[in-house]
């Protein structure tokens, strides 16, 4: 079971989530809140406490069969839970220079993705597993429609459809990609 949900927070008052923050970057309060809300959408439950803030990823203490993953940015949440470890990562695009993103990918990635899409499957391995700095040199492949992760039996895809955005998710495991679910910010409210 994998499932993600997404919230577009443009123009939302943080200051009204329902969640407090664990970190103090924008969005963060949304990212707890979405948490919560998609935690009842799929298994009807209250949102499990979570671990504290520092401490590693992230992870429910009363629930260690149940996965998450939070991203977040100045525009966009995004939240996957799921019944593996999962791995996941949004990033607003921005305009940046290509001697910077020539630092980060080598001639294949340079051809085969989008600067913003290849921070956003590192990132999100990053979070699986702890694999590797986001800096470190780990290479990623297509072949055809498919992403080679760096890292053996670790499955993930981009995901489309939030505008301004770039989006991945992975798992150790193989998977179908699922649709968003989309979620007002405005149902994050307390």
């Amino acid at each position: 079971m994998l499932a993600i949900y997404c919230t577009d927070i443009r123009g939302a008052d943080e200051r009204k989530a329902r969640q407090r923050p664990r970190s103090p970057q924008k969005g963060s309060a949304f990212g707890v809140s979405l948490l919560e809300y998609a935690v009842w959408q799929e298994w009807r439950v209250p949102l499990p406490e979570l671990s504290p803030p520092g401490q590693g990823k992230p992870v429910f203490l009363s629930e260690p069969e149940k996965h998450f993953s939070i991203s977040h940015t100045d525009t966009h949440v995004l939240v996957a839970l799921s019944d593996a470890p999962v791995g996941a990562d949004v990033q607003t695009r921005r305009s940046i220079t290509e001697q910077s993103a020539r630092v980060l990918m080598d001639d294949t990635e340079w051809v085969q993705f989008e600067f913003h899409d290849l921070w956003c499957l590192r990132e999100s391995l990053y979070k699986l597993n702890g694999a590797g700095h986001l800096r470190e040199v780990l290479r990623f492949r297509r072949v055809g429609d498919e992403i080679l992760f760096p890292v053996p039996d670790v499955t993930g895809y981009l995901i489309s459809g939030l505008e301004g955005c770039a989006a991945a998710v992975c798992q150790e495991r193989h998977f179908v990609l699922p649709g968003l679910r989309w979620a007002d910010a405005a149902e994050l409210y307390a």
